[in-house]
């Protein structure tokens, strides 16, 4: 294959598997929601020490997007506040946006395989530091279960990262590319893209 052919090719595909993976989601949603909610609640459950957090699958969700609410709350105060997610942006999509580019890239199969699981693994814990920067956002506002007060610089630093990352679509998006290219791309493949 001419190596200027490469690029579009690998576009291509991916687009086509990328599309192909994300057309099943509404007949996925329910299964992946309740492996979402096992692993969140084994992992938040307990936020901070005194913090407390439920995960609740919504039956019906609301214009069909949020399909997770999450109750939160302190052991100490009898107030609790709730937060919708939608388990597809936040977790689905940036783990079908890398194994369409994993699966679309032009290197060997064994290299595909091991960028695959070390991908996933990575994309994963970015949905996990997802969703622990929600709860750290939401348990540092001025509300009756308040945990943290991180101050002035580390409240805007906080609100500055969990409207990039959670709360922008570009974080479902833009996180899975990078992974993607610090686990499959090597420097004799870019070389070999833009040989002439």
């Amino acid at each position: 294959m001419r190596p200027h052919s490469v690029i579009p090719r690998f576009c291509g595909i991916a687009v086509l598997l990328y599309t192909l993976l994300i057309l099943p989601w509404p007949g996925v949603r329910s299964a992946y929601r309740a492996m979402y909610v096992a692993v969140a609640q084994a992992m938040f459950s307990h936020f901070g020490g005194a913090g407390r957090v439920v995960f609740e699958p919504r039956p019906s969700p609301d214009r069909g997007r949020d399909d997770l609410l999450l109750t939160l709350g302190r052991e100490d105060v009898e107030v609790a506040g709730e937060v919708e997610v939608d388990t597809g942006r936040v977790g689905y999509v940036p783990t079908v946006e890398l194994v369409a580019l994993v699966f679309a890239s032009p290197v060997a199969w064994p290299r595909r395989w091991r960028s695959l699981v070390v991908g996933l693994l990575l994309v994963n814990a970015f949905v996990a530091a997802r969703m622990a920067l929600l709860l750290l956002h939401w348990f540092s506002m001025p509300t009756p279960f308040r945990l943290y007060a991180p101050g002035a610089p580390g409240q805007g630093l906080l609100s500055w990262s969990y409207e990039c990352l959670f709360v922008s679509p570009a974080g479902s998006f833009l996180v899975p590319l990078l992974i993607w290219g610090a686990v499959t791309i090597r420097r004799e493949d870019i070389v070999r893209c833009f040989r002439t």
